[in-house]
């Protein structure tokens, strides 16, 4: 829900979640807005209020408003007019992403366990917020690996779907498949029942982008491939290694990239 704060007409989002009777329940769905108090970084949907609403038996979580709706809404308009995403805003919402994600898996410990174009805000001035941390997982330390089986089919990695435990190179596979969704304009696996969908993530391998997009540039579907490696060990280790690799693509790709407005925006933002 939309509201806007009556002293400040500043717009806010509300959203509203129906309370469970089971005691587990009810504290697993109070998880979201603890986590969040915590979470104060640029480039999260952050916490401002939460209450609940107890004629309607609702906890009711108060967050940013990203005006510019979500990534997946973005990628929709422009495969409807036949556009590609320039490489530039790609590498630019990436680089935001992968910071995002240093600071929840190497300061909090958390894993996202939902990232997916959906669930990745844009602000006015088309910076992005990663928001929904509805089934976020927080770990003891960075390294310790979890078992539950929560999130998003189309953005699950193999060893989720092998029910095997995992740890957040998770979120490191889902958000390879946001860079394949924003590269080629479709999702890598595009299974049309949930079962043929977790045999296709468990054995097969996606398309490889150049094949959906020739115009994509060899590097940068290097980069896609390798955060989809089916192997853990294969994939990048953290986010920041995920950074350095598009830092090096934009390096390579635009040899004046270090006189572009983008290398000077890049280079306040880490």
């Amino acid at each position: 829900f939309l509201m806007r704060e009556r002293t400040t007409r500043r717009s806010w989002v509300m959203k509203k979640i129906k309370l469970p009777r089971d005691k587990r329940e009810r504290q697993a769905a109070f998880q979201e807005a603890k986590l969040l108090q915590q979470l104060r970084h640029p480039h999260i949907c952050s916490y401002h209020d939460s209450f609940v609403d107890k004629p309607t038996n609702q906890l009711c979580v108060v967050m940013t408003f990203c005006p510019g709706g979500d990534l997946h809404a973005r990628i929709k308009s422009h495969k409807k007019r036949r556009k590609q995403i320039s490489e530039a805003d790609v590498v630019k919402w990436f680089a935001q992403l992968c910071l995002a994600l240093v600071y929840i898996h190497e300061r909090h410990s958390v894993i996202h366990r939902d990232i997916k174009s959906q669930n990745i805000f844009l602000m006015d001035d088309d910076s992005i917020k990663l928001g929904d941390f509805g089934v976020s997982r927080v770990l003891d330390k960075p390294t310790d690996l979890a078992k539950t089986c929560v999130g998003t089919p189309f953005y699950m990695c193999p060893e989720l779907m092998r029910k095997q435990r995992y740890s957040n190179k998770a979120d490191m596979w889902a958000l390879g498949c946001v860079l394949y969704e924003l590269c080629t304009g479709k999702p890598p696996f595009r299974a049309r029942t949930e079962i043929d969908l977790i045999f296709e993530v468990r054995d097969a391998n996606p398309v490889p982008p150049l094949e959906v997009n020739p115009e994509l540039p060899v590097m940068l579907a290097q980069i896609i491939e390798r955060s989809m490696a089916r192997s853990r060990a294969n994939r990048f280790q953290t986010s920041l290694e995920f950074r350095d690799a598009l830092v090096r693509f934009l390096k390579s790709y635009a040899p004046d990239y270090r006189r572009t407005r983008l290398a000077l925006y890049m280079k306040r933002l880490w």
